[in-house]
């Protein structure tokens, strides 16, 4: 979220009109085979959970949703640097309303990447 926040200040400054829009969103918890090459899912407890997993979890298309909404719907039309769950904005932490500590957190990232800071600005 705070990355998304930088970010949408950094495309405003550069091109106030912009309809470029960057938003962080969650899926949710969805029923995916990620968790495969965990111990928790390996054996018989696999065997015991997996029937009971459709009442817990989202199937992968439900899981798409808010992605899909954000990149398609028009009611989200020019809204940046927002959190979006289950197909709505959802409110942050306080620091994700701090400039100064998502722009702090925006630099960092680029020098633990290794990048050339003035090759993306």
């Amino acid at each position: 979220v705070m990355h998304a926040v930088a970010l949408t200040k950094r495309l405003r400054e550069h091109d106030p009109t912009t309809r470029v829009t960057v938003n962080a969103c969650h899926p949710g918890v969805v029923n995916t085979n990620l968790m495969r090459h965990t111990p928790a899912f390996w054996g018989p407890i696999n065997k015991l959970i997996s029937p009971f997993l459709w009442f817990f979890f989202k199937t992968d298309n439900d899981g798409a949703q808010t992605a899909l909404y954000l990149a398609l719907s028009k009611k989200v039309d020019g809204i940046s640097g927002k959190y979006f769950s289950d197909c709505a904005e959802k409110s942050v932490h306080s620091l994700a309303a701090d400039l100064n500590a998502c722009e702090a957190l925006y630099n960092y990232s680029i020098e633990a990447c290794g990048l050339d800071k003035s090759a993306i600005d």
